[in-house]
C-alpha cells in the first residue's frame, strides 16, 4: 500500500522554511540577487531532505529495503548487538540519493543503539509479532549522531514506514534470521520501502 509522508523530510522543514522566508523578505526589503540566492539555498536544502512517498509491498512477511542504495554483500555473519547467528545484507546509500530511513518489518522497536563519542553508527533492533528479529546498523558518512530517529524503544513501526533521516547517507547492514529467503544478490539497486530484500520463513 502507498505510504504518505511530506514531500519533505521534518529534518529539512525548519532550514527550507528559513531560506524561503529570507528570500521573501530579501525581495521585498533589500536586494533581488539576495534574495535569488537564498531561494537556490532552499531548493538545494529541499533536494537534500527530499523524501518522496512509495508503496509498500503487502507482504507481511517480507523484508523491505530500509534506504536507497546498492547492495554490497549478501553473507553470513554474527550479530552481536543481540548474540545470535544472522545473514548480513550490506547496503551503500547513493551520495546524491534519497536519505530517508524506513523500517524493513512491522513490529516493536526493542532496542536502539546510539553512537559513542569514538564511533559515527546507530542501530535499531524490531521484532515482528512472530518473533522474528531484525536489526538493522547505519554507519553515517558526517560527523556526530548519523541518524535522526523518530520512534523510541517499545514503539510499534510498520513495514516500510519512514522513522529516520541519515545525514549525509552512508552504509547500512541490515541482519535477518539464517532461515530468511534471500532474494537480493551484490550489485542489485534496492529503493527504500518498495525493494524485498528477503522474505522470513516460519516452519
Amino acid at each position: 500500500m502507498a505510504q504518505r509522508y511530506p514531500i519533505i523530510a521534518r529534518e529539512g522543514w525548519l532550514p527550507v522554511a528559513f531560506f524561503t522566508v529570507v528570500g521573501l523578505y530579501a525581495w521585498e526589503r533589500w536586494s533581488g540577487a539576495v534574495a535569488v540566492v537564498a531561494w537556490v539555498v532552499a531548493a538545494v536544502l529541499a533536494f537534500y531532505f527530499r523524501d518522496p512517498p512509495r508503496r509498500i509491498p503487502p507482504a507481511p512477511l517480507a523484508v523491505v529495503s530500509p534506504v536507497d542504495g546498492r547492495v554490497l554483500a549478501v553473507e553470513p555473519a554474527y550479530d552481536q548487538r543481540i548474540g545470535r547467528d544472522a545473514v548480513r545484507v550490506h547496503l551503500a546509500m547513493r551520495p546524491l540519493g534519497v536519505f530517508s530511513v524506513r523500517s524493513p518489518i512491522e513490529g516493536k522497536v526493542m532496542q536502539q543503539w546510539f553512537p559513542a563519542a569514538d564511533e559515527n553508527l546507530f542501530a535499531q533492533w524490531v521484532q515482528s509479532d512472530e518473533h522474528d528479529d531484525v536489526v538493522v546498523v547505519a554507519l553515517g558518512r558526517g560527523r556526530g549522531r548519523p541518524a535522526s530517529c523518530d520512534r523510541q524503544s517499545g514503539e510499534r513501526v510498520g513495514q516500510g514506514q519512514r522513522c529516520g533521516f541519515l545525514s549525509f547517507g552512508g552504509d547500512i547492514e541490515v541482519f535477518l534470521p539464517v532461515t530468511s529467503r534471500l532474494l537480493v544478490q551484490p550489485g542489485d539497486h534496492v529503493q527504500s520501502g518498495v525493494s524485498v530484500l528477503a522474505r522470513l520463513v516460519h516452519k
